[in-house]
């Protein structure tokens, strides 16, 4: 009898290391509430302009410590503002379950606190407690009933040291709007790393990283006639019924262009009050020319190698925008 027990006992035991790999974790994984998210609106970005980098391995080592244990990373890049201060790490996932084109991430900001409230009080959303952090977890259907085929995207936020973590993956399983074992398994692993294991991700390593030269500057008339880029294209003298409102010179990764708005002068009626912008930038293919109902409601034009866009938000004259276009040909 008694070395029935002692067998039984050691089937426990041997079954229990099985499920709890850690030491002093039962369960091991804590579950994910997949709540389930209709937004009215899409969701706000930052569109001020921004660089990158990529990490390093010391890089990625330090932002997710331990991380190479359970998940392999295909990329990881950290986005800075033109005044260098971190943005955000983004970081991309192997994931071996899914196809290669859904992409699976996590992004990471550094924030002292996160608010729940919004998803609570307003979404009504359960939170999740994943050994001892709070987490969101929720599942959008990305097409809805627009389409016969489903994308779903589950997404997971939580905070941990100061960091706050946002992961998103996409699947076109139905079933996995209850209950998603790989994003449960990301979260409790990265939670599981600190907690546990006390393995604390370093954004320090991030701070002050090199910009090539990047600037996003307001400028006057003059400065902008001067720039060596674009100055030459720039009208000097102002349309008739305009004045200057602001000139705008930004040169980043992603965008290099000079923009100067004009508005009505003070004296126009409020019913002809209009914005007009001149942007003179590198060549986009996928800007058109047009002109609608006899105005120049969008208007572009392509001279030596730099492309000249002409947008007002009601309504400038061809004859206008005529006047404006022959001070660039005659310089």
């Amino acid at each position: 009898m008694g070395k029935q027990r002692i067998l039984i006992c050691v089937a426990i035991v041997f079954m229990l290391s099985i499920f709890t790999p850690r030491s002093g974790v039962v369960p091991r994984y804590h579950p994910l509430v997949i709540n389930v998210y209709q937004p009215a609106t899409t969701d706000a970005h930052d569109y001020r302009p921004k660089f990158w980098h990529d990490l390093t391995g010391g890089q990625i080592a330090a932002v997710l410590p331990g991380f190479d244990q359970f998940a392999a990373i295909t990329s990881a890049s950290a986005e800075y503002f033109l005044d260098s201060q971190l943005n955000e790490v983004r970081v991309e996932i192997e994931r071996p379950d899914a196809p290669e084109h859904f992409r699976t991430g996590i992004t990471l900001f550094k924030s002292d606190s996160y608010d729940f409230s919004y998803w609570e009080e307003y979404k009504g959303f359960t939170l999740s407690d994943v050994h001892g952090v709070p987490v969101v977890a929720y599942c959008i259907d990305l097409y809805g009933d627009r389409r016969p085929m489903k994308l779903y995207r589950f997404s997971a936020i939580f905070p941990l040291n100061g960091i706050i973590y946002h992961m998103m993956l996409y699947d076109e399983d139905p079933a996995s709007i209850e209950y998603h074992e790989y994003l449960e398994m990301l979260v409790n692993e990265i939670i599981l790393t600190s907690v546990k294991d006390g393995l604390t991700a370093d954004l320090s390593v991030l701070d002050n990283p090199e910009n090539p030269g990047y600037h996003d500057d307001y400028l006057t008339l003059e400065e902008a006639c001067a720039d060596p880029d674009f100055g030459a294209y720039v009208p000097e003298k102002v349309p008739g019924g305009f004045v200057v409102d602001y000139v705008y010179r930004i040169f980043s990764q992603t965008s290099n262009f000079l923009r100067v708005c004009y508005q009505s002068s003070p004296e126009t009626p409020e019913a002809d009050y209009t914005n007009l912008f001149w942007t003179v930038s590198e060549p986009d293919e996928a800007t058109m020319t047009r002109a609608r109902d006899g105005s120049a409601q969008h208007f572009c034009v392509l001279i030596d190698d730099v492309m000249i866009y002409l947008n007002t938000w009601f309504h400038a004259l061809p004859e206008q925008a005529w006047e404006m276009l022959e001070q660039v040909i005659a310089q």
